[in-house]
């Protein structure tokens, strides 16, 4: 049993240990401490004599702190970042690239610069190949192919060759102009033939006519006023061999007629002639075979619009024949020759739409006469019949013409497309149903 006195020396051996324990702690603490910080020749107070270097400051210097367990991640950055710099939002897409046009009645081909084919506007008769029946607004792709190259559009149907020299077309068939052999409309690009050597193509009201790589002049489709060419007024819905001769080298269609170039620079035209849009100077209202015009050797680029016929010559000079050509002081409303417009010769580009037509100078600047009705020649006015020529805006990059039925355009040296007219089925591609007199530029496809 523990009394009073045992109690009180338990508590006494208690304190002495106690207090041993905090001397020698505080002891050793200080004299770690100390020891680290003597140098050689130093004087350890209490002490008559230097002290011998400590053997840890003799040894190999240290290594590198032992790693210690990862902790929680800091909440500031070792280093501070670089400025942010302020939010700058990007900027709009550019804008698609082109590469060939083509204007239908009411409807839009292109190949953009990838090869890929795009198309919009009326659709009623497949002629956009979208396998659809429905009117774009916007361009619209046609398939997956990136290897077409050529095109051409008639009044409802549309004509393509393809990089291996293939021959596909779509749309309105009613008289054959597809070629496929039957009178059937399609909605999607079908191969005509299995021929690989067509080189050229063009498409009329409701013909076409192509070249092959051998110099062949080949036409199909309607035929009542003569435009195929074969000496018959029977339409064909198969490529028809017209002629024996293999030295064509351009094509182009109005509206019902058919002109070429051969290739030593004679103009050939036949079809309707109604108006005088053959150019032969008779009244004989159909030709059913190539007439030579005149005996010229120097043309160089032809086009046809609906009633009428243009064509230049190598010299550089614009002219026209047929119903209202559009000539300055044009004293009857049709010419059944050429005529010379105007007294330029820097004309080097030319393209007819129903009655209207464009055409550019050397220096790119672009010029429109004829028809207005529907913004059509890109002047920022409507409605009128334009005689005169006269410039369009006063851009001088543009590269590229076609004119549609009421509506134009045309590329730039920068393969930007631009558009304007009539614009009731979407044919100008802008997203809307608006018709524009001035040339809008197309940023987007679907």
């Amino acid at each position: 049993m523990i009394n009073k006195e045992n109690w009180l020396r338990l508590r006494f051996m208690f304190l002495v240990l106690l207090l041993g324990f905090v001397v020698l702690s505080i002891g050793g603490y200080n004299s770690l401490w100390s020891n680290d910080w003597v140098k050689d020749g130093d004087v350890i107070s209490g002490s008559s004599a230097p002290t011998q270097p400590d053997s840890r400051l003799l040894a190999e210097p240290p290594g590198p702190p032992p790693r210690l367990p990862p902790g929680p991640p800091s909440i500031l950055p070792r280093e501070m970042p670089p400025a942010v710099p302020p939010w700058v939002l990007p900027g709009p897409p550019a804008p698609p690239t082109f590469s060939k046009i083509a204007a239908g009645y009411e409807h839009t081909i292109v190949i953009r610069t990838d090869g890929t084919l795009w198309a919009w506007g009326e659709n009623a008769s497949g002629q956009l190949g979208d396998g659809t029946y429905i009117h774009r607004d916007l361009p619209t792709q046609i398939g997956i192919n990136t290897d077409w190259i050529s095109i051409a559009a008639g009044y409802a149907h549309t004509l393509a060759i393809k990089e291996n020299g293939t021959l596909w077309a779509w749309g309105n068939n009613g008289t054959g102009q597809l070629g496929n052999g039957t009178y059937v409309n399609k909605n999607t690009p079908i191969q005509i033939g299995v021929d690989t050597d067509w080189l050229t193509i063009a498409g009329g009201q409701y013909h076409s006519v192509a070249l092959k790589t051998d110099g062949t002049l080949w036409s199909w489709g309607f035929n009542s006023n003569g435009q195929l060419g074969d000496g018959t007024y029977i339409d064909k819905n198969t490529p028809s061999h017209i002629g024996t001769d293999s030295n064509w080298a351009a094509i182009a269609t109005g509206g019902w007629h058919t002109l070429a170039l051969k290739t030593d620079g004679t103009l050939w035209v036949w079809g309707w002639n109604l108006y005088g849009q053959v150019g032969d100077a008779t009244f004989v209202v159909n030709r059913n075979t190539p007439v030579q015009i005149g005996t010229e050797t120097n043309w160089s680029v032809i086009a046809g619009g609906s009633l009428y016929t243009l064509a230049l010559k190598k010299d550089n000079t614009l002219w026209a024949w047929g119903s209202h050509p559009g000539s300055i002081d044009e004293p009857i409303p049709n010419r059944y020759t050429p005529r010379q417009i105007g007294t330029d010769t820097n004309w080097r580009s030319i393209t007819a739409g129903d009655h209207h037509t464009l055409a550019l100078k050397i220096d790119n600047t672009l010029w429109g006469w004829g028809s207005n009705g529907s913004g059509q020649l890109g002047n920022g006015t409507w409605g009128g019949w334009e005689k005169n020529l006269i410039q369009i805006g006063s851009d001088s990059d543009w590269s590229t013409i076609a004119a549609g039925g009421l509506h134009s355009i045309a590329l730039k040296t920068n393969e930007t497309l631009w558009t304007w007219g009539e614009n009731y089925y979407g044919q100008l591609g802008d997203g809307t149903n608006i018709s524009k007199n001035i040339p809008t530029q197309i940023k987007r496809v679907r």
